[in-house]
């Protein structure tokens, strides 16, 4: 998704983004790492957020998938961009889930 005014956070270090329930769902159900790409058109940059690694890390947003709420809104780390080089998001392509979309969630690999 791209946008030309992202929402920062007040403490200037995420943007928030709007996601679907649905979309939530399927990607904490899948085994393989499912990747929010978030482009600034403004700044020709582009963050990403590996979700289920999100979710192991803030259990508490099961609780808002769990309501009746079409969106939830999650934070996507400023640091998080993608470059020509990077190591990081390459691993993340790597990683292996089991047991999503519930709080059970892991990352085995």
């Amino acid at each position: 998704k791209g946008t030309q005014k992202p929402m920062l956070l007040k403490n200037e270090n995420a943007f928030s983004f709007p996601l679907d329930r649905k979309t939530a769902n399927y990607g904490l159900g899948s085994s393989i790492a499912f990747v929010i790409f978030f482009v600034d058109v403004d700044e020709e940059r582009v963050y990403y957020l590996p979700l289920q690694d999100y979710f192991i890390a803030n259990p508490t947003e099961f609780d808002r998938l769990e309501k009746n709420k079409e969106t939830i809104n999650i934070h996507i780390p400023i640091c998080n961009v993608v470059n020509d080089s990077d190591f990081e998001l390459q691993q993340i392509a790597k990683s292996v889930y089991i047991d999503g979309p519930t709080r059970n969630l892991k990352r085995i690999q």
